[in-house]
Order: structure tokens, then C-alpha cells, then sequence
């Protein structure tokens, strides 16, 4: 696990409209084996979309369980309550054999992060989940980033099968019995081809739904490494507050724009579907590389450039983890006459876009001193997610709140567009 899909950035997609989720609604009633009140869709399969719904209709819910990684395991606990919309996560992130307990707490659209104490720092200690030394250790998150995020999906029964719906993955009956002596039904789903990984980059999983309402009960989640298990029940709306002013992280103050302070040099060039173009880039202030693109048409770049007409992008540190050190200098706005997407990556990193639709092609680097890859192509099928291989380490980068590979395959070219209106961020697979 989102990708906090860095942390950021992007909000789940719209409701559909009523006739559609009644249509695909269905229930077989009566007798052993039968699904009772849980909502199918017209395959026999779980309606992970209408699930979500009858959850975020009900009663508040607890959530009690572990996850374990790597032989390193930790609880999981949540309170969650949509109506109000309030809620409390607390788990752990597990990286390095260590685990690094964190806590969400969200009202409304506002969310805030606890991390793990400074002094639980180690090489290779995730960036989301560590307080950097001198910090506090809760810091505000961006209004509706969560889902965005992914940190908080696996551990959000509603919001996991909302990630599930829009990624089209099928949660087949696979069996009936009780959790916590209530009849229930058992629904698993695979990552494949088609589906890429699950959330939190799980093989496997499961969701057992109680007959009598519907709602989910337990869930299970089988990572490579370990699993994430928790069962759910019904309880009293949690309490939440913010957390008190003087322990937030206050922002950063604002920084000058960086600026070009060297010449431009040419870093790649050529024509593609009707594009000819140039790439420049030039040392930057502040750290920067600053880059600019002479095309025609002329590239309609995403956000405002620079006063230079350029974009400077900070080179991220060598020790961060692949996800920190993937940069996107060159990003078109999906209203222009091209697609244009320029990524800096590490030293001996490979790279595989997929489009819109699911067609996935390579993306080699065409300047290896600057680690500098290039896309151009027709505004649709645009490229819609990213993914970067560096030795033992995956991550998959996409903008707005594409979280999974998979997500493209269901996008309209509107939906899609949407999204790329957003920036692009990666998050460790």
C-alpha cells in the first residue's frame, strides 16, 4: 500500500447513479448455503459497491486484529462511524523487520497522522510513517487525501471495497460458515493480470459477510510476507477529536520558486505521433534540475510553469526509498493536443507504463546520466500509471487517486481526465 498514493492527493470517484445500483443488486434467500440479505451482483459475485453503501449506511463498526510481515506482527484496531464521518485507525506500518505503530484520526474531510517517534529511525525506515528528528509527530493531511493515500485503505472496510468495485476485481463465494457464532458467507478475489496486486499489494482476499444484513464481518488480506486480519462489530460512534494545536506539525513556510542557474542543454529530441519536440534541462537553484520542452503543437505543460518558462524539480536524496526518489518534471495537461510525461528515476531503474485501457509498453531511458525516461503520444489513450523496478523494490506511480494498474481498465476518457488533472505520486508496492 494506495499508493498515501503519497500522500496527497485524490478523492474516490463519483456515486453511481441509484438505477444502476439496484440493478445490480441480488439476493438468494432460504435454506443451508443460502446468502441471505448479502448483496450479489448479476455473476453470483459479491457487490463490493453495494456493500460499501449498506456499511456506510449503518451503525458504526470496531475493528480488532494484527498484521505481520516478515515474521514482525502488530495490532490492528479502528472505530469508524460515516454518519457522522468520524473515525480512528490505529496500525502499523512494517518495514525492516521493525514496526512502526501509527495512528489516523479523521472528521469530515480532515484527517491527521500520528507517526512513530523519531527515535524509532532506522535505514530504510518508511518516510509516511517516521517522525523526521526535531519534528512533531502529527502532521494535518490534505482535506479528502486518504483514500488517496492508500496507508488507511486495508484497514477501512468500506473504503477497501469501494477500491475493490472501481477496480473491477471479482470477490467469488468460496465457502459459508460463522464468525463469532453468526452465519456467514465467505467471498475471495486473486491478484492476477487483469487485476494487478490487490490493495496493500495482497495475493489474496477475503471478505466473510454475515447472511442476516449483509455487512462485512471479517476481512483477510495475504501479502507476500505475511497478512493483515481483522473481524468487525457493531459499536458506538467513536469519539474523535483533533489533535491539539501545539503537537501538529505546522507547514513548511513558503520557499522561493527555484530557478534556472546554468545553461539549457538539449536532453533528448524527436518526432512521435506527430510531435516534434525538444527536451532541455538546465542546473536550478535550491538543488534543482530545472527542465523545459520546444515542441509543435506546443506542449500544454500541467500547472504553471516557472517565470524562465521552465519546471525545477528537486533531486530527492539517494537513501530515500524508490517511491521518494521518482520525480515527474514533464507532465501534460490532458486538454492538450498531445500526451507528454517526463520521469527521473534512480540509476539501474527499469520502467513500465500502462495506458488507459490497460495496453502496458516499456519506457526506457533515454539519458542515463540524468536517469531521464520520456512518453509522447495521442492525448488518448493517455498514460495512466507508472511502474519503476529498482532491484528488490517496486513502485507504482499515477496521478490523482489511481491507486492500482487495474483502476485504468473501468476509467471513461472523462474519468480518466479527471485524474490527470492531478499530480503524479508513487507509492512502495
Amino acid at each position: 500500500m494506495r499508493r498515501p498514493r503519497p500522500l496527497l492527493r485524490r478523492a474516490l470517484p463519483a456515486l453511481v447513479a441509484l438505477t444502476v445500483a439496484f440493478s445490480g443488486l441480488a439476493a438468494c434467500t432460504g435454506g443451508e448455503g443460502g446468502t441471505g440479505n448479502i448483496r450479489l451482483d448479476r455473476q453470483g459475485d459479491l457487490d463490493a459497491a453495494a456493500t460499501a453503501r449498506l456499511l456506510r449506511r449503518g451503525e458504526p463498526v470496531r475493528t480488532g486484529g494484527e498484521i505481520s510481515r516478515g515474521g514482525v506482527s502488530a495490532p490492528v484496531r479502528a472505530r469508524i462511524s460515516w454518519r457522522p464521518a468520524r473515525a480512528v485507525f490505529r496500525f502499523a506500518v512494517i518495514a525492516d523487520g521493525r514496526a512502526y505503530r501509527v495512528q489516523v484520526r479523521s472528521i469530515g474531510t480532515e484527517a491527521w497522522l500520528q507517526r512513530a517517534p523519531a527515535s524509532q529511525g532506522a535505514p530504510g525506515a518508511p518516510l509516511i510513517a517516521l517522525t523526521p528528528r526535531g519534528e512533531r509527530r502529527w502532521v494535518a493531511l490534505p482535506t479528502g487525501s486518504l483514500p488517496a493515500l492508500g496507508i488507511v485503505t486495508p484497514f477501512d472496510p468500506a473504503t477497501l471495497l469501494d477500491a475493490l468495485a472501481r477496480a473491477k476485481v471479482r470477490l467469488r463465494r468460496a465457502g459459508a460458515g460463522s464468525v463469532r457464532g453468526a452465519a456467514a458467507v465467505r467471498f475471495t478475489a486473486r491478484a492476477d493480470a487483469r487485476t494487478g496486486s490487490l490493495p496493500a499489494g495482497a495475493q489474496t482476499l477475503e471478505v466473510w459477510v454475515a447472511r442476516s444484513d449483509g455487512r462485512p464481518v471479517r476481512v483477510n488480506l495475504e501479502l507476500p510476507d505475511g497478512r493483515i486480519r481483522y473481524d468487525l462489530a457493531p459499536a458506538a460512534a467513536p469519539d474523535v477529536r483533533p489533535p491539539a494545536p501545539e503537537a501538529i506539525q505546522p507547514p513548511a513556510p513558503p520557499q522561493p520558486s527555484p530557478e534556472p542557474a546554468g545553461p539549457f542543454t538539449v536532453v533528448t529530441d524527436g518526432e512521435t505521433a506527430g510531435v516534434r519536440y525538444r527536451v532541455l534541462a538546465a542546473p536550478g537553484t535550491q538543488g534543482t534540475t530545472c527542465w523545459k520542452v520546444e515542441s509543435t503543437p506546443p506542449l500544454l505543460p500541467l500547472g504553471r510553469p516557472g517565470s524562465s518558462g521552465a519546471h525545477c524539480a528537486r533531486v530527492p536524496a539517494a537513501t530515500a526509498g524508490l517511491e521518494q526518489r521518482v520525480t515527474f518534471p514533464i507532465v501534460a495537461d490532458p486538454a492538450g493536443p498531445f500526451d507528454m510525461l517526463g520521469v527521473v528515476v534512480p540509476p539501474g531503474a527499469t520502467l513500465e507504463l500502462v495506458l488507459r485501457g490497460g495496453a502496458r509498453l516499456p519506457l526506457p531511458v533515454v539519458d542515463d546520466d540524468r536517469g531521464f525516461a520520456l512518453y509522447v503520444g495521442p492525448p488518448d489513450p493517455g498514460a495512466g500509471f507508472l511502474i519503476v523496478r529498482l532491484g528488490s523494490e517496486t513502485a507504482g506511480c499515477a496521478p490523482g487517486d489511481i491507486i492500482e494498474a487495474s483502476e485504468l481498465d473501468g476509467l471513461s476518457r472523462p474519468e480518466f481526465e479527471a485524474q490527470r488533472r492531478y499530480p503524479w505520486s508513487c507509492l512502495p508496492e
